[in-house]
């Protein structure tokens, strides 16, 4: 996602990887900032993942990154299935601190948990795997999430959804 209001009006790409590296731990995962138009980290960061809450030893992954608009936040959103709790996401909420150019910040991300829904709650939920978040009228917040079928036509078929 792109990422403005740095000091100096530079654009930065935030990454995050969807899991940790094998034989590491299942609790975080790597992500970095660079600047946009070179490529340079501007900061490395361990991305605390959320802990499934009635699953053990279960975790959410990294399915989306997306700016908040006018802030020098980003939204996380994390994505969890299994078939016994089906889909489920959560969205987090993180200020990443960003370093100078040729002194990267190192930093620990705990996301702020700002919504979380299962299959309880919707009959819309799937794997959503995009976000964007937009200004809204009165200075709110809409979030956009997308899901795609990854051209699953089974029995847990999946859908292309979009939700608001």
């Amino acid at each position: 996602t792109l990422r403005g209001g740095v000091p100096g009006g530079d654009q930065l790409l935030f990454v995050a990887c969807e899991r940790n590296a094998p034989n590491a731990s299942d609790s975080e995962t790597l992500a970095w900032a660079m600047e946009a138009s070179t490529g340079e980290i501007r900061a490395s960061y361990t991305l605390e993942l959320p802990e499934v809450s009635d699953v053990p030893g279960a975790f959410y992954r990294v399915a989306g990154v997306a700016s908040l608009p006018d802030t020098d936040d980003l939204v996380v959103l994390f994505g969890f299935w299994s078939l016994s709790t089906g889909n489920r996401i959560l969205l987090g909420r993180i200020r990443p601190p960003i370093g100078r150019p040729g002194a990267p910040a190192v930093a620990r991300l705990r996301p702020t948990t700002v919504l979380a829904i299962d299959r309880d709650d919707t009959s819309c939920l799937d794997n959503f795997e995009a976000v964007f978040v937009q200004r809204s009228i009165g200075g709110a917040f809409t979030v956009h999430l997308l899901s795609d079928d990854n051209f699953n036509e089974g029995p847990q078929r999946q859908r292309t959804l979009f939700l608001s």
